[in-house]
């Protein structure tokens, strides 16, 4: 789930209490001391609701080709257009003028050597096409290390730049045994004919990427003079200070965001999920335990203000879900779980417009309990669908009316509704990932106009949920000295 920040304003503190709280030895870990080690302290790190919340840093990006140039590349008939491009002078156009039915044609990057992806995790990549992936018998990107292959379906609309990023580590399919990913001789883009009407294929920036070093963390000026820098990363919180690594804490949730906060001498991390954790100096201290009943209160907390309670971001958006293309996506969805009760004030979508839509139809979306059409709340108020831009942009659906109030820990479906004609040259299209989904509280689904639901494990739609959390007033215990108010009731 989405690791929202703390939904309650802290009203007031008071001198805590201390005795639960554990010391533990800060030791050193296995990283190595780091020469000439180069950070930016305060980049990427956000203020929200009295928390710094640090966010995992971008993954480095080695380019393959930059496709200005037809250097390396076989093909059919070679260019560059220099005027229709993602990035860089220019990308690759390979003409197809006099296509032979069943015949593949490879568009292929063979540059010397070999390419060593053993420790990169996508592959990523522009396209384009005047016909879609529709209109060939198959429409394929494949990577090679001599005879060993592994390939992805490539899917796209005609006329528009497609934006691919697939998991090396899984594909669609692949020969009997597998490329070595340290030995990779080429690439190829192919596409098999259907029939004899000609057709272009332009390729640009080829990238992979990979986890990258830590460069952004957060800053921690202690009674004792000294700074440190801390960062969660993988299952570990990592501390940096004296010109070494050290292990401050171990057995977190991987990949969870993590918050730091610093108040009165004391850092406090969080992360939403697991125990969280004070560090006093150079000593850190277990606390998330319960408290006897007679421990003093900390804070007085009251429901916060409307914020961001769950989302699965943009930046994961690698495709499109079609609204309304096709009888059988007259409706799409995405099942989501919130992590407390809470009432929704809006949803944030990525959308496109594909073709021209009869003025005055609307797109909105309703929340429902079930796949039986049990719908929480009212509708969302409607947005022209015809005034939707032509590229990618965010769109607010705000619940003005009657709000849905969501329960925690319970699945619930956003369905997004359209009442335009159902038409394959104009509809909607929502930004979706496909190529390597990791929201876990639901699941991507397209529903026909007989309302049947078929689910797509492997997709994910990119939103944001924005709502009220719920609760009364209530009064933490405890759980150290000069706390700020994380704790258990």
């Amino acid at each position: 789930m989405y690791n929202a920040p703390l939904g309650y304003e802290i009203s007031s503190f008071s001198p805590g209490w201390d005795n639960m709280a554990k010391a533990t030895t800060m030791e050193k870990g296995s990283f190595r001391e780091i020469k000439n080690f180069n950070i930016s302290r305060h980049g990427g790190i956000e203020k929200r609701g009295g928390m710094t919340k640090l966010y995992p840093t971008p993954a480095g990006v080695d380019q393959i080709s930059a496709c200005d140039a037809t250097t390396d590349w076989e093909g059919t008939d070679l260019s560059i257009d220099t005027e229709d491009k993602k990035e860089g002078t220019g990308s690759l156009k390979d003409t197809i003028a006099n296509p032979v039915i069943d015949t593949t044609y490879y568009t292929t990057y063979d540059s010397t050597g070999l390419w060593d992806w053993s420790d990169k995790k996508h592959l990523l990549l522009w396209l384009k096409s005047d016909r879609a992936n529709t209109a060939f018998t198959s429409a394929r990107l494949v990577v090679w290390e001599g005879a060993n292959y592994r390939y992805w379906f490539l899917t796209f609309l005609a006329g528009e730049w497609t934006a691919f990023k697939f998991l090396l580590s899984t594909g669609d399919g692949e020969s009997g045994t597998p490329p070595n990913f340290a030995l990779i001789d080429y690439i190829s883009i192919q596409f098999k004919a259907a029939d004899t009407t000609p057709f272009y294929k332009k390729i640009d920036d080829i990238r992979v990427d990979y986890d990258a070093p830590i460069t952004t963390l957060h800053e921690y000026n202690a009674p004792d003079g000294n700074t440190y820098l801390l960062t969660a990363l993988g299952t570990k919180i990592r501390v940096f200070y004296e010109a070494a690594w050290y292990d401050l804490k171990d057995g977190l949730t991987a990949d969870k965001k993590y918050s730091f906060a610093t108040h009165l001498g004391l850092c406090y991390g969080a992360n939403g999920v697991d125990p969280n954790f004070k560090l006093y100096n150079n000593t850190p201290y277990q606390v998330g335990l319960t408290p006897p009943v007679d421990a003093p209160v900390v804070a007085k907390i009251s429901p916060g203000t409307d914020s961001k309670i769950e989302e699965y971001a943009e930046t994961n958006q690698d495709n499109c879900g079609e609204l309304r293309q096709h009888a059988d996506r007259t409706r799409i969805a995405q099942g989501f779980k919130l992590d407390g009760d809470a009432e929704l004030t809006k949803v944030k979508l990525s959308l496109k417009k594909i073709g021209t839509i009869t003025a005055g139809k609307k797109v909105w979306v309703e929340i429902h309990s079930n796949k039986t059409g049990t719908q929480v709340g009212g509708d969302s108020d409607t947005q022209e669908a015809n005034d939707i831009a032509t590229s990618f942009s965010n769109y607010e659906l705000v619940f003005s009316g009657t709000k849905p109030d969501l329960s925690k820990n319970t699945t619930y479906y956003m369905v997004i509704y359209g009442d335009f004609n159902v038409s394959s040259t104009n509809f909607i299209v929502v930004g979706f990932d496909q190529s390597d989904p990791t929201y876990v509280d639901g699941k991507y689904w397209e529903i026909n106009g007989s309302s049947v639901w078929t689910d797509y494990p492997s997709i994910d739609l990119v939103f944001e949920i924005h709502g009220l959390q719920q609760g009364e007033d209530i009064e933490l215990e405890a759980h150290g000295a000069l706390d700020t108010g994380w704790g258990s009731k």
